[in-house]
């Protein structure tokens, strides 16, 4: 192992790491172990930075082929609460190819000077195979309640809903989104359904272009984004839903649409979903959704920050939530941000 990382091999202490290297050199590594590909992985380290700045310090996760040779790193900021012992872990799904996994940490000096850097690692524990998360443990995991508690929407609508720097690139988006649906075959007098309708960031467009506002009706998980809606939007329906469970409604519809909602729940969550929209789709209707799609990973990987989902895999959810075919909208795209039509 230590031939393999030679050129990234820096000394280590009992006490504290060095740090004079380079921004692509600061690594540490501990053994390899094998993984199997099917399975997902959490990896821990007990560490405490009495020194430093946030996001100065790495623990990694590099994921070799059966050569050991490295094809890809996952990696998690750790220096972030001064002066107390912490277990830190990261979590990863297997990409492609991928045989062993080895484990270590590693210093950002392009955030830090090394000597502003104090760090202690104390124990390294193997990787464990994560257990699929349950709609039960979900919202503990990553709570998009609590996320817009707090958020004072009369005064900045756009940053909570896509990270936007202002609100012309907040509209311009909803733009996006509305030309997309178009595309995709949304008519004047269709009935629609918007699964994470935020703070209706294409309402603007839309209400213009229905024959009758009445055939639009919006859901979300946050309340305090659907109370905003419900006051900017008063034309239009709009209903608090659960992370994978609409409310009760009164109508089927021709389009249900989820613009970045796959693009933060795991595999259950997303079947879950599509089971239930099934109640609520017309025959002839289609749903609309995008996935962030990265045919380097075995089936899918991230966070509910920001999952990312192998092509085959996601179609393979499709199939088992009782969907007959679907189709890309833009056609040829790479991996990317890619929307599908989902035919019952």
């Amino acid at each position: 192992m230590r031939e393999l990382f030679r050129n990234r091999w820096i000394k280590k202490s009992q006490k504290f790491i060095s740090y004079d290297l380079t921004p692509d050199q600061p690594l540490i590594v501990n053994k390899v172990y094998s993984i199997d590909p099917k399975n997902k992985y959490e990896f821990s380290i007990d560490a405490i930075c009495s020194k430093g700045d946030k996001k100065a310090a790495f623990i990694t996760m590099i994921f070799l082929d059966e050569k050991r040779k490295e094809i890809h790193r996952r990696v998690k900021f750790i220096s972030d609460s001064l002066g107390v012992q912490k277990t830190y872990s990261i979590i990863s799904s297997i990409p492609l190819g991928s045989s062993f996994v080895s484990l270590g940490y590693r210093i950002n000096t392009e955030l830090a000077e090394p000597s502003h850097i104090k760090i202690k690692f104390s124990q390294i524990m193997e990787p464990v195979i994560v257990k699929k998360t349950t709609k039960e443990n979900y919202d503990i995991v990553y709570n998009y309640k609590d996320y817009w508690k707090g958020k004072n929407l009369e005064e900045n609508f756009w940053t909570p809903v896509g990270h936007y720097n202002n609100v012309d690139e907040y509209y311009a988006s909803g733009k996006t989104h509305f030309n997309i649906l178009k595309i995709a075959g949304l008519k004047p007098e269709h009935n629609i359904l918007d699964i994470g309708c935020g703070t209706g960031i294409w309402m603007d467009l839309l209400k213009p272009f229905l024959s009758d506002t009445r055939n639009y009706v919006g859901v979300d998980i946050s309340e305090e984004a659907i109370n905003f809606c419900k006051k900017k939007f008063p034309d239009f329906e709009f209903h608090v839903c659960s992370n994978t469970q609409l409310p009760p409604l009164s109508k089927k519809f021709d389009v249900i649409c989820l613009f970045s909602v796959f693009t933060h729940l795991y595999p259950n969550e997303i079947l879950d979903y599509l089971k239930n929209m099934k109640n609520y789709l017309k025959p002839s209707g289609f749903v609309f959704a995008d996935i962030l799609k990265n045919s380097s990973v075995y089936e899918y990987s991230g966070t509910p920050d920001r999952m990312e989902y192998n092509e085959k895999f996601f179609i393979e959810i499709l199939k088992s939530a009782g969907y007959s075919s679907h189709e890309s909208v833009i056609k040829g795209s790479p991996d990317a941000q890619i929307p599908y039509k989902i035919f019952p």
